[in-house]
């Protein structure tokens, strides 16, 4: 873990030691029951000990004899809960109810409703950040002021706002687990949050014909990772399977994760009136619709597959790209790491607002394209067509549309259709 992140939790778990001169045993009650107030809550907290386990909740209040009521009906509840056979606390851990959480998800990926990632990633902000800050709680002590001291602690870290938020996303979850097994009664209130949107960045015109000119260049030779003491850390070929993928993406509109998935049965040739590519592979973030690629698309795709063929690839049931790796995890790793030596040799890796390119990029340039080069286009058609939403196209893969961009649009006028008038002569007797 970050030192510094480190340093800043412990310090935040002392905002949470009681108060030493507002601990007070609660009248007729066992002296291991007290109140006290603590620096990070408004309120009072209740606290218990019972076989050297301490257990402890905020009584939700900041009047004493409130407080005090509170606390005996904490107390009664958690006699109650031990009489009814078991140890009392021992499933409503943070850490107990966090890890259910990670584990019911497990059986989700294996019926292919969220990916590996998401557990992945989230699993790594439990350990990292969520864990060390709430080991020591139940989940019944977790209310506003503990969620809104742990968030404002991560912000002052330099975490992002849009990773702030996943961090409230998966405490929110967990808790929402706990109320579900009826550990908590009710949800806590959550702090107020802004959405922040993180668009990533995409390929001018210019800034494309220079990445993928460079990446037909580069076909055959092998690039070299340097640590900073211009130690070689890892050697990558570029290959001409990069080149196609570059030319494929932006006139195909998938995302790189469709890419490992992407099979050679999973794509149809059309040639008619229009020529395109019909990509037809597994649902993406529930939507399930066929992809139209440019026309462009279609000799990239014979290319590819024509050097697949070579190798002894391009059957029905062969991935696109990388077929040779059945983990495809693994084969769309080499993918990254080819096109990340790409962007630092074409000093592309970031845009001018320091935003990071990836692959991802080559999707975004491709809805950038069709957006600001295609008459007519309504956003709902380029929305679904990139298995995408209207509100997450604009949200996400247009925000950096600009009006200069499609200034003729923008300047252009209706053509108002002049009314036909008819002439009728008079009679010269009318007249």
């Amino acid at each position: 873990m970050n030192s510094n992140v480190e340093d800043s939790l412990v310090s935040n778990r002392h905002r949470t030691v009681p108060i030493p001169s507002t601990i007070e045993s609660v009248p007729r009650y066992p002296q291991k029951l007290v109140i006290f107030r603590i620096a990070a809550s408004q309120f009072y907290w209740a606290r218990f000990y019972d076989s050297g386990r301490i257990y402890k909740r905020s009584t939700k209040t900041d009047i004493k004899r409130d407080a005090q009521k509170a606390a005996i009906a904490f107390y009664e509840e958690l006699l109650t809960r031990k009489a009814g056979g078991g140890s009392i606390g021992k499933n409503s851990r943070f850490e107990v109810c966090a890890k259910e959480v990670l584990k019911s998800q497990e059986a989700r990926i294996k019926r292919g409703e969220i990916s590996a990632t998401l557990n992945a990633n989230e699993s790594s902000r439990l350990q990292k950040h969520l864990l060390p800050y709430f080991r020591q709680y139940d989940v019944t002590q977790i209310d506003y002021f503990l969620i809104e001291t742990y968030l404002n602690q991560l912000s002052s870290n330099g975490l992002k706002p849009a990773t702030v938020k996943l961090h409230e996303s998966l405490l929110r979850k967990i808790l929402k687990h706990a109320h579900r097994k009826q550990i908590i009664s009710h949800l806590p209130a959550f702090p107020s949050m802004p959405t922040v949107d993180a668009p990533r960045a995409y390929f001018t015109s210019p800034q494309y014909s220079k990445l993928h000119n460079k990446a037909k260049a580069l076909i055959g030779t092998e690039l070299v990772l340097k640590s900073k003491t211009n130690k070689a850390l890892r050697r990558v070929r570029m290959t001409e399977e990069l080149y196609n993928l570059i030319l494929f993406m932006t006139n195909t509109f998938i995302r790189p994760t469709d890419i490992k998935v992407l099979k050679n049965s999973n794509i149809d040739i059309v040639r008619g009136q229009n020529v395109f590519l019909r990509l037809s592979h597994p649902p993406t973030k529930k939507h399930d619709g066929p992809m139209i690629s440019m026309p462009a698309a279609v000799d990239v795709y014979e290319r590819q597959t024509a050097s697949q063929k070579k190798r002894g690839y391009a059957k029905a049931d062969d991935y696109v790209f990388m077929p040779e790796h059945q983990n495809r995890d693994y084969a769309l790793v080499q993918l990254r790491r080819q096109f990340d030596h790409l962007l630092e040799e074409t000093k592309l890796k970031t845009d001018g607002k320091g935003s990071v390119r990836t692959l991802y990029s080559l999707r975004h340039t491709a809805i950038m394209f069709r957006a600001v080069n295609a008459e007519g286009l309504d956003t709902l058609t380029l929305a679904r067509n990139a298995r995408t939403s209207v509100d997450m196209l604009e949200r996400f893969y247009l925000s950096h549309l600009q009006g200069e961009m499609n200034v003729e649009t923008l300047q252009s006028h209706k053509h108002k259709k002049k009314a036909k008038t008819k002439t009728v002569k008079k009679s010269k007797k009318a007249s």
